[in-house]
């Protein structure tokens, strides 16, 4: 669940829901012994790319394409493999091997990643330079959402392409 609660000295504290929708095919029907925890049938439509811009826009002092700088190269050169990540990488290494996306970044040539080993996402850094370039319109209606729409239709999962364009997190008012 993504929630934020934001001030400002001109607006004041305002709470931010980015949570994101359910999809479309995501009905009660679709899942009659409830919804799982894990894989692709546990997914929901990411809001946060929404929230982050809808956060700038009402907060934000830097340039949107500032706000991804440092994440871009970090994605693109890497950064060590925490211990805490490198634990859960070794404990679901069979799960991250089995997919091919997943193995190339965790499971580099079938060793899972350890502390302290170069966790390099490149893909991600595209897909942070297009929203870095696009706005979150970038993220929602183009390559990122269609690559995510295709491969939840592959694997089986609820999440269509079709999902992504129009969402918007809703502001409101924190509770205290």
């Amino acid at each position: 669940i993504h929630l934020m609660v934001l001030t400002g000295a001109e607006t004041g504290a305002a709470a931010l829901n980015g949570s994101g929708p359910a999809p479309a095919l995501a009905t009660p029907e679709a899942f009659p012994d409830g919804i799982p925890r894990r894989g692709p049938n546990s997914a929901v439509v990411p809001g946060i790319v929404a929230a982050w811009q809808a956060a700038h826009e009402r907060y934000g002092r830097l340039s949107w394409a500032q706000l991804f700088d440092r994440a871009i190269e970090v994605a693109s050169e890497g950064c060590p493999t925490v211990p805490v990540l490198a634990k859960r990488i070794a404990d679901d290494q069979e799960t991250l091997a089995a997919d091919p996306g997943c193995a190339e970044i965790f499971v580099p040539q079938g060793t899972p990643l350890r502390a302290g080993d170069m966790l390099r996402q490149p893909a991600l850094a595209e897909t942070l330079r297009a929203i870095a370039h696009g706005g979150a319109g970038a993220f929602y209606e183009g390559r990122p959402a269609a690559a995510i729409g295709a491969l939840m239709e592959e694997r089986g999962g609820p999440i269509r392409a079709t999902d992504f364009p129009g969402y918007a997190p809703e502001w409101g008012d924190p509770i205290e």
